[in-house]
């Protein structure tokens, strides 16, 4: 008999008042302990549970909102979270904030990845927003680096074993082209999700997930069955 899956949220804050960040702290909370969740703040990754206790590692300058395609230090602080963490199931529910690179880095880690599309506003950068932040193109354009951003995460997407979705519209805007299952588990409040169907849902797909792995993966890999700790590394 398994325990259940251990689960890292990727996102790019957790404090942010804002649904995905609300979200997932009640998913957190709904998975009793097996769960943690890891964003980038200023100049350090930040590994946090559920209760707020968290492990901060050196992760230099991520920009924002014109994110690179790599970011070293950013990676090893995520390689270092991942092999700490040893994670049954990676899910990404915002990769704001994050270097373009971070699903190839995510799938070579070898746990199943699971996507939240929450709508265009993750893929759309704003012209406005830029201009506040300073952030330079360094001779090319806005709208090329657009294009290339787009072309990049459509071949991260790609790498993803599922995709979680609100609704048909939300995925359309997400994953123009979709060529895996979407799941359809809507957004909901922190105290809807700590229990309930929607917390199952979520926890259906994590099961399923880390079972696949486990049946080709654990013989040669073996997941030690304690909970997920703050001590990355």
């Amino acid at each position: 008999m398994h325990a259940p899956p251990r689960v890292l949220y990727v996102l790019h804050d957790l404090h942010e008042d804002d649904p995905i960040a609300q979200q997932t702290r009640g998913l957190l909370h709904g998975l009793a302990g097996r769960g943690l969740a890891v964003y980038p703040a200023a100049r350090e990754l930040v590994l946090e549970d559920a209760w707020g206790r968290q492990r901060r590692l050196p992760a230099g300058r991520t920009a924002w909102a014109l994110t690179p395609w790599r970011a070293p230090e950013l990676e090893a602080a995520l390689t270092a979270v991942l092999r700490g963490v040893n994670p049954d199931v990676v899910h990404v529910q915002h990769f704001g904030r994050w270097p373009l690179r971070l699903f190839v880095q995510l799938r070579a880690f070898g746990a199943p990845v699971v996507l939240s599309h929450h709508g265009s506003d993750e893929l759309r950068i704003d012209g406005d927003r830029l201009s506040v932040l300073g952030t330079g193109l360094r001779g090319h354009s806005l709208a090329g680096y657009r294009r290339l951003r787009s072309e990049l995460l459509a071949t991260g997407f790609e790498r993803v074993a599922a995709h979680v979705s609100s609704s048909a519209r939300v995925a359309a805007e997400g994953l123009q082209r979709p060529r895996r299952a979407i799941h359809w588990l809507p957004l909901e409040e922190p105290e809807s999700v700590r229990g309930g169907a929607h917390l199952a849902g979520y926890m259906g797909l994590y099961v399923d997930l880390a079972r696949q792995v486990r049946t080709r993966v654990v013989p040669v890999r073996r997941r030690p069955e304690a909970s997920p700790s703050l001590e990355a590394g």
